[in-house]
């Protein structure tokens, strides 16, 4: 019985496992498709639209409200440290009433600062004529005006009309400024007595 519990035992002992692989070596390495940019790019660009045959009624929102060559420039940036602060911009239409543009930064896991600008000119009237004077809530009538139920008693009417202002104020660019900020903290929950 002593040689059937040996034999058994000789049998219950693990065989030597073979000794792990080395690791690869990675210090050749590069990851190409990484998402975390360390350092800085920028990027600029620079070109030109020539607009033929536009008007108030076409340059609507987008700042192309007469015939000719408007420049079109854009550039975008970013930076980012090993220690979490980054940094960005994105401008676009520089050249144009309806540029746009976004600066941001922060540090990664505290805050974040957001500024952005969207232009939005609104062409008021092209080629509009008015016989009013004045400007503001100070409109008038000229002192010659004669006044009557139709245009076509209006003697003073023809004489009178002007453009309501300077071809400079005839339309109204509207930019919409926004801004926004974040704080984040990450601490532990705060004991049940300490909470209001």
């Amino acid at each position: 019985m002593l040689a059937l519990a040996a034999a058994v035992g000789a049998h219950a002992a693990p065989a030597p496992t073979p000794a792990d692989p080395a690791p690869p070596d990675s210090s050749d390495w590069k990851c190409t498709q990484c998402p975390f940019l360390q350092g800085s790019v920028n990027e600029v660009e620079l070109g030109a639209i020539d607009a033929s045959g536009a008007d108030a009624s076409f340059g609507r929102y987008n700042g192309l409200d007469h015939s000719g060559t408007y420049v079109d420039a854009a550039a975008s940036g970013q930076a980012r440290s090993e220690e979490g602060a980054y940094a960005g911009y994105d401008l676009e239409r520089l050249g144009l009433a309806a540029r746009q543009g976004t600066v941001e930064g922060g540090r990664e896991g505290r805050y974040d600062l957001r500024i952005s600008y969207d232009g939005q000119p609104t062409a008021l009237y092209d080629g509009a004529l008015s016989p009013y004077q004045g400007h503001g809530g100070n409109l008038s009538l000229p002192a010659d005006w004669v006044a009557a139920g139709s245009t076509a008693g209006m003697s003073a009417l023809d004489a009178s009309l002007a453009p309501p202002c300077s071809a400079a104020t005839s339309r109204a660019p509207s930019g919409r400024f926004s801004a926004s900020s974040g704080a984040r903290r990450s601490r532990a929950p705060a004991s049940p007595a300490a909470v209001f």
